[in-house]
């Protein structure tokens, strides 16, 4: 990949650019943004423009035939490491810091970014998922973020901010990413075959939130489906909420056996309650020249407000824990129980 099929970021390359000309790279950056936007990509991409034999550091580009290029993009760099959290595992453990117990301090990557470039001009390190680096691990990270090696640069890479050790943040340079367009979404669904047509694209890349990522997991999961039948159930002026709350459990059991992947379909599926009942609110707004509807619209905007602050309490349910099966029957039933009302008024 080369920095012309990256989607977006053109103002993060051009300000990294003007620093790479003056001479003027950070030690340590942060990169944060949403996930399946491109921060990983962005940043391997920044790595091989800097190690690259046959272009200075003020082109911030790679030629992909010297040796720095070859070994880089064989993935057996000598002067570059890579690390994020360890299959199984939730958090970036201190060892990838600093080595096992046995042999802390003479391993890890605190040890080997200290020690003198192999083959480039300088050491680059990039930590994937530093929003989950547990105390232990941020603590021994940040020794070396006070103070850096020579000719080494660290790029952490995050979702989300706030979850930052505000120590470790004080010492990066922040460089925010946004969400890519709906059309780049959509062009980078083609241009990774994961789908066949620019049709296909076009439909699923606006509930993207502007991730690949997200857009993945889209197709994977076949959420569009979801979405549409439970638009459909909620534009129905009744529905039996039994019946209703047995097919949303049975379909979200049929995601996946347990119960992390159950949770996570059903925060799905309170997601697009939500968008529902947005979507639904904005029509009903702007159909309202005046800004004063007649009464039934104004109750039906009301009993979608309501309907909303249902699905962001079955949302904390679900963040508390509280078993699919009860969250989805609540749910339902007052959802249900909210139209009834409004019908009858």
């Amino acid at each position: 990949m080369h920095w012309n099929d990256l989607a977006g970021h053109e103002q993060q390359h051009e300000s990294f650019q003007r620093a790479a000309a003056r001479d003027r790279l950070s030690h340590s950056y942060l990169f944060v943004g949403p996930a399946g936007i491109g921060k990983r990509t962005f940043a391997h991409l920044l790595t091989q423009s800097l190690f690259c034999d046959r272009h200075p550091d003020s082109d911030l580009d790679f030629c992909r035939e010297c040796s720095n290029c070859h070994q880089f993009e064989g993935g057996a760099h000598p002067d570059f490491f890579a690390i994020g959290v360890p299959e199984g595992k939730s958090e970036i453990p201190i060892e990838s810091f600093i080595g096992p117990r046995e042999n802390r301090g003479q391993s890890g990557l605190c040890h080997d970014i200290s020690l003198k470039p192999m083959s480039a001009r300088r050491k680059i390190a990039i930590i994937n998922d530093a929003h989950l680096l547990n105390e232990s691990s941020g603590n021994a990270l940040l020794k070396t973020l006070e103070e850096p090696p020579e000719r080494s640069i660290l790029i952490l890479v995050a979702e989300k901010e706030q979850r930052i050790l505000q120590t470790i943040r004080s010492r990066c340079q922040m460089v925010r990413f946004d969400a890519l367009s709906t059309d780049q979404v959509a062009g980078l669904l083609v241009k990774t075959g994961l789908v066949d047509t620019a049709e296909r694209a076009s439909e699923i890349a606006p509930h993207s939130e502007g991730s690949l990522e997200t857009a993945r997991e889209f197709l994977q999961h076949d959420w569009l489906t979801l979405r549409q039948q439970i638009f459909k159930i909620l534009s129905q002026q009744d529905f039996n909420w039994v019946q209703i709350s047995s097919q949303m459990l049975e379909m979200v059991e049929s995601i996946g056996s347990d119960n992390p992947t159950q949770r996570h379909a059903t925060g799905w599926a309170l997601r697009f309650v939500q968008e529902y009942c947005q979507d639904e609110m904005n029509r009903i707004v702007q159909t309202i020249p005046s800004g004063r509807g007649t009464r039934t619209e104004e109750q039906q905007f009301n009993q979608l407000q309501k309907m909303y602050d249902r699905s962001l309490v079955a949302q904390q349910h679900l963040e508390q824990f509280l078993p699919v099966g009860s969250l989805i029957e609540g749910l339902f039933d007052e959802l249900s129980r909210i139209k009834r009302q409004t019908a009858g008024t």
